[in-house]
């Protein structure tokens, strides 16, 4: 067994803190330390040990084969399995969740973890956040973060570095920092020194860029800050409310809660995310406790179009649930499938949208962070779909349906397809 050697930033890490976290640019040793750090610390002692990130669609897209390489490098009495890695000695088990998909039962088998390591913690999003704090719960258990910062508005980058939480040790590390960097990528380095500074800067400085790289809507999102647009927008109760809508069966849920004006403004009030929550709970909980606490008084709820698909458990469609819980009159979106055409919508709306800058607060993140990214493998450029979707797709629904109809008191405008309903 080989000596543990790690870089002098990580020595917090061996301290009892109940989150961690270290961000920074390239060639850092951020995942390597941890890997190494995590194998050994199971090896003395029993752990249960979450690997989590935003997606994980196979084993291959999990920190396995990261661990099973420290593992072999400090000969440690590991044995590996299809989807876990188990200590012979300390009975140490390490599992790979991808949170996105987590349902309750998921959730809830994951109460008894000692640690959570989320890897990639950049991509983890607001709805994940939330639901996976309150779970990791044992005694003494810590929640680990390693990642590359994109922007300052990104949840984690929020939650550990903007407004740190009792009780942390967050980190910035660079290749600076780390005492075996390689001549390799210090040639890689310099060269993009020379050719791209402002990349460079978010690459291997580690530094958070303005805007994410190919943001969709970084004009009209400065502008709404630059002209006022976005601060102080209260509830008016003399108007209705409308709610859009992303529905989110493998992630999260979005529902943004909106006032028309007699100008032709939309007053955006309130914004709500969530992951892994069932209908009836967000209707419950979110829609009609905000009618009740808050007095919204509704006109619709707008839904994407596959809110009128049904379910083949219970033949039920997401209208119908919604609407059997108290939430209604429902809309079900046409399907649109010229996406660029939505983007364009957005743009077109935003200059006519107020925001409550603390009500919607994680909503106008994913609006400034929506992005295109680029195909490794053509190097064209496409939509990405992260933490800023939900709160965007939810949006891009409000954007083409003001388009297309006019958003009047709902004993105004009957529903299609639906039976007259009472609003909630």
């Amino acid at each position: 067994m080989s000596r543990l050697e790690i870089p002098e930033k990580f020595e917090g890490f061996l301290k009892p803190y109940r989150y961690k976290g270290a961000y920074g640019g390239r060639g850092s040793a951020k995942s390597w330390t941890i890997s190494n750090i995590l194998v050994n610390l199971a090896a003395r002692q029993q752990e249960l040990i979450v690997c989590g990130r935003e997606f994980q669609n196979s084993i291959d897209d999990s920190v396995y084969r990261l661990l099973q390489k420290s593992i072999e490098r400090y000969n440690l009495p590991y044995r590996f399995f299809k989807t876990s890695i188990e200590c012979t000695t300390t009975g140490s088990e390490f599992i790979f969740k991808g949170l996105s998909k987590l349902d309750a039962a998921s959730l809830k088998s994951l109460e008894g973890a000692t640690k959570l390591w989320l890897e990639e913690a950049q991509n983890i999003s607001h709805g994940s956040w939330e639901n996976v704090i309150p779970t990791i719960r044992a005694e003494n258990s810590e929640i680990w973060a390693s990642w590359n910062p994109t922007v300052e508005d990104a949840p984690t980058h929020q939650r550990l570095v903007i407004n740190p939480p009792p009780n942390s040790y967050i980190i910035k590390v660079n290749y600076s920092d780390n005492p075996w960097f390689p001549a390799v990528l210090d040639e890689e380095r310099r060269h993009l020194r020379q050719t791209d500074p402002v990349a460079y800067d978010n690459v291997w400085e580690g530094n958070c860029r303005t805007f994410a790289e190919g943001a969709y809507f970084s004009q009209q999102m400065q502008d709404a800050a630059k002209f006022g647009r976005i601060g102080l927008v209260p509830h008016d109760p003399a108007r209705q409310v409308w709610t859009f809508w992303d529905l989110g069966w493998d992630d999260s849920t979005a529902i943004w809660f909106i006032q028309p004006t007699d100008t032709g403004v939309f007053n955006v009030i309130d914004y709500w995310e969530g992951a892994n929550t069932d209908l009836p709970t967000i209707a419950r909980e979110v829609v009609i406790a905000r009618a009740n606490d808050l007095k919204y008084s509704y006109a619709k709820h707008v839904i994407p179009h596959d809110g009128g698909n049904g379910n083949r458990q219970t033949g039920k469609t997401d209208a119908e649930i919604l609407e059997s819980a108290g939430v209604r009159p429902v809309i079900v979106q046409e399907r649109t499938r010229d996406k660029n055409g939505d983007v364009q919508n957005v743009r077109l709306v935003l200059p006519r949208c107020r925001f409550d800058a603390e009500h919607c607060k994680p909503g106008l993140a994913a609006l400034r962070n929506y992005r295109q990214e680029r195909d490794p493998k053509t190097g064209l450029w496409r939509f990405k779909h992260g933490w800023e979707s939900h709160g965007t797709d939810a949006f891009r629904g409000f954007a083409v349906y003001q388009n297309d109809n006019t958003m009047q008191p709902a004993n105004d405008n009957p529903r299609p397809h639906r039976r007259a309903a009472v609003p909630c």
